[in-house]
């Protein structure tokens, strides 16, 4: 009777310890998850936002254009379509300008924007 009721207790035990352990995992799992997931969630770039700002602040200056070159490298690889557009916006500004540096790099990341899409 006695040896009965050990074996049960060490059962007992042993489930519990076994339940504790998956429940305990399953969290942690779940835990990393939610980590992983909030840390690839895609929020708007505070350079981005940044940007942005000084573009629509700007005057159409060099300066301008430079913003805007800068602004189409961070789209790339996350939006390509939006680099293209925002550097044939700093290529027409810069050909206005007659800043031909300005005009060669704005032509350059149109370039790119059509490669990150495959349509070279």
């Amino acid at each position: 009777m006695i040896k009965k009721i050990a074996d049960l207790l060490f059962i007992l035990k042993t489930s519990f310890r076994i339940k504790f352990v998956r429940t305990l995992l399953l969290d942690s799992a779940f835990t990393l998850f939610l980590l992983l997931s909030a840390s690839f969630s895609h929020g708007q770039d505070p350079e981005i936002d940044s940007l942005k700002q000084v573009i629509k602040l700007s005057k159409d200056d060099t300066s301008k254009v430079n913003s805007q070159i800068a602004l189409t490298k961070l789209f790339f690889s996350s939006d390509p379509n939006q680099a293209i557009v925002i550097a044939t916006e700093s290529a027409n500004l810069a050909k206005k300008l007659n800043f031909k540096r300005g005009l060669a790099f704005s032509l350059k990341n149109i370039g790119i924007g059509y490669y990150m899409q495959g349509q070279f």
